[in-house]
């Protein structure tokens, strides 16, 4: 168990403080204490994406692997990101699988310094190559975590904490586009023009198509982490987060990864009974239908803190991070199906 940390969170014109374990805030290894209010809105921010991806059906890419199979054992991912002196996590790629962004944390002053990176390979077979830090969506303060992005590279989403010390204030979903792979990012802005009343929210993932976003949220009237989910609707914009009641449990639920199709979902949940992240899987028949037969992954899980990343189009490859408890340090692993 990591250093232990205080969350200093306002409500209204009080501050509640809460207490935690792990030094990963970002993650929903803590207890936290927020209000989670909800409320209306109607002034979405707009995406616009390549919408070759039918909202039933995955893009028409051959399989490398045989889906029935289950995954093989995670290894870490290598190459020039697996330093030993980094902390990384929420691996999200493009739907070619030759560029990645995802998060590095490190320490700084009185607290965590999330920062977040890109980097690209020629080919699937390739290590990827140094990450570069895209300056343009990290604040100044160094303090956005979690990044995930649609399956043309194109539109990015994470979650930007504003800390007091080792508290967190808020944690708001922000996001930014780019016109080409190659180009800069837009200036960030919130996904949605306001919250819903969720003032701390973690662990973006949107859909490969732009169609759904999903984050957890805290849910003050259990101090546990809930997963949501936001739909895009015809005009672009994304509508209020919706608690994905089917999923809950006594427990806090983070991270999820969605395949292609939109029907098989990861995500990351301490519901074991080990008590700490481990990775499960949920099923749904459509789009618009509930998630259902819950079940752990044996293989994708381990005695450390597993979280949810990306999972390939074809299904084949699954991109997760594991974090060592002891040292705290987070590795982005890679997990692939048998031919």
């Amino acid at each position: 168990m990591g250093r232990a940390l205080i969350l200093v969170l306002p409500l209204a014109s009080t501050a509640t403080t809460i207490a935690g374990c792990n030094a990963i805030v970002n993650f929903g290894e803590l207890q936290r204490e927020v209000a989670a209010g909800q409320g209306e809105a109607d002034g979405e921010v707009p995406l616009e994406v390549d919408a070759s991806t039918s909202p039933e059906g995955a893009p028409p890419k051959r399989s490398t692997c045989d889906t029935t199979k289950p995954f093989e054992e995670p290894v870490p991912i290598g190459g020039a990101i697996d330093s030993t002196s980094s902390n990384d996590s929420a691996p999200s790629l493009t739907d070619d699988e030759l560029r990645m962004v995802f998060g590095r944390v490190t320490p700084g002053g009185s607290s965590l310094d999330g920062t977040i990176l890109e980097t690209t390979r020629g080919s699937i077979d390739e290590d990827f190559g140094p990450p570069r830090e895209l300056t343009e969506v990290n604040d100044a303060d160094r303090k956005s975590f979690g990044p995930t992005m649609t399956g043309d590279g194109l539109v990015l989403f994470w979650n930007l904490q504003k800390n007091q010390g080792t508290g967190i204030l808020s944690s708001v979903i922000l996001t930014a586009r780019r016109a080409s792979l190659e180009g800069k990012f837009s200036a960030p802005e919130p996904y949605r023009s306001d919250a819903a009343g969720i003032t701390h929210a973690f662990g973006a993932h949107v859909s490969h198509d732009g169609s759904e976003l999903f984050f957890s949220a805290y849910d003050s009237s259990t101090k546990l982490q809930r997963l949501v989910r936001s739909e895009r609707g015809n005009l672009g914009l994304y509508g209020p987060p919706m608690r994905m009641s089917e999923l809950d449990a006594d427990a806090n639920d983070t991270s999820a990864a969605l395949s292609a199709d939109g029907l098989l979902l990861l995500f990351a949940s301490d519901r074991g009974e080990i008590g700490q992240n481990e990775i499960w899987s949920a099923r749904r028949a459509t789009r618009k239908a509930p998630f259902e037969d819950i079940e752990k992954v044996t293989v994708l899980s381990s005695t450390e803190a597993d979280r949810a990343g990306w999972l390939s189009v074809d299904g084949c490859r699954f991109y997760m991070t594991r974090t060592n408890p002891s040292t705290n340090r987070g590795t982005i692993y890679i997990a692939t199906r048998p031919p």
